[in-house]
């Protein structure tokens, strides 16, 4: 290739560039300065369903969809041994209530032993006392009067053991009673928690179980939540949440809304930060409502930090870095302001006069 071909390419290369190079200058505009965050509908209130106890999933009365009330069933769960123990503390309880109204030996044997010793005590002390007055009168001896006083105290100790042995046993009786009464209710109790009942009114988002199938305390059956009332939920980066205050405008765009912008604001600022996202949930309620909305829907938010209006600004494209733009007289000095979307404030360096070019 010879040099005159060479160098008409080379004008050519240079005359297409410098036609294509876009040449503008700052324009006054409003900007924006957001922290981007990613966004997913949640509603307002929302929470897990789990079983109370393990068993198999006797039947649910609940599907995807459906609306509930509170204290609504959910489903049943059948266990045998609940079952078992609420039986076996109902035989225990009625056995210790027979015993406590007195149907049982323990107490009619004290009762009988009780009536002897009184029948004893009162014909000890019938001749103790017989035998005191002859002899003050100077008839018998003093060992049988000693003798008929042991007879008599005996006796009267003997009566106020059994007294007092009725009336603890009694007290044990009713406390036993009680007891399994107590423990009736509680394993009744238990046995009511084998019908899992909504907390909240709302609607069944999931059902995670079928009927037939096995469920633990540790798993879940269901996602209820409010039926009408949705938030926006993001998950904000540590580095930008210093930066979120309650209030603040937020931009929404979401996946089944294409074409539209909705508008919401800051609610709550969880103050634990997700370790396994390294980011900080935040809330926020929506001002301008979709006309639909689901569950787990997804999009995109911009959280507005700043807002400036009629201000210098320039592209993006046309900045080299923090501190040079690109101009028809080179890579200039300039000050930046805050930094939109797509374009940033310009504090100083350039005005409106100033021929920006693409680097």
């Amino acid at each position: 290739m010879n040099k005159f071909l060479i160098v008409l390419i080379a004008a050519v290369i240079v005359s297409c560039n410098s036609k294509n190079t876009p040449e503008i200058h700052p324009q006054k505009g409003n900007v924006l300065q957001a922290v981007y965050s990613s966004a997913t509908i949640k509603p307002y209130e929302y929470y897990t369903v789990y079983s109370t106890v393990s068993g198999l999933i006797q039947k649910k009365f609940v599907t995807e969809g459906d609306t509930v009330v509170q204290g609504q069933i959910l489903f049943s769960v059948e266990s045998k041994a609940t079952n078992l123990n609420v039986d076996n503390a109902k035989l225990a309880y009625q056995l210790a209530a027979d015993r406590f109204r007195g149907s049982n030996a323990v107490l009619k044997d004290l009762e009988g032993e009780i009536n002897t010793s009184k029948l004893k005590y009162a014909n000890d002390s019938l001749n103790y006392f017989r035998q005191k007055n002859l002899f003050e009168k100077g008839v018998g001896t003093k060992n049988e009067l000693e003798l008929k006083k042991l007879q008599y105290t005996t006796a009267l100790n003997t009566l106020e053991i059994l007294q007092n042995k009725y009336k603890r046993t009694i007290e044990e009786l009713k406390n036993d009673a009680e007891s399994k009464q107590n423990l009736l209710k509680t394993n009744k109790a238990l046995n009511s928690d084998l019908l899992m009942t909504s907390n909240i009114n709302g609607k069944v988002y999931d059902v995670l179980k079928e009927a037939g199938e096995f469920i633990s305390m540790q798993e879940p059956f269901a996602i209820i939540g409010s039926a009408n009332l949705f938030k926006v939920e993001l998950l904000v980066d540590e580095v930008d949440v210093a930066n979120i205050s309650m209030g603040q405008k937020v931009i929404v765009t979401l996946s089944a809304y294409p074409n539209e912008v909705f508008e919401a604001k800051v609610m709550k600022i969880y103050p634990m930060m997700d370790a396994r996202t390294q980011s900080f949930k935040v809330d926020c309620d929506f001002i301008q409502i979709p006309s639909k909305l689901y569950m787990g829907l997804s999009g995109e938010a911009n959280i507005v930090v700043q807002e400036k209006k009629d201000v210098l600004l320039v592209p993006k494209e046309y900045i080299v870095n923090d501190t040079l733009i690109s101009t028809t007289n080179g890579n200039i000095p300039f000050k930046r302001g805050i930094e939109g979307f797509s374009n940033v404030e310009v504090l100083s360096g350039v005005d409106a006069t100033t021929i920006l070019v693409l680097p």
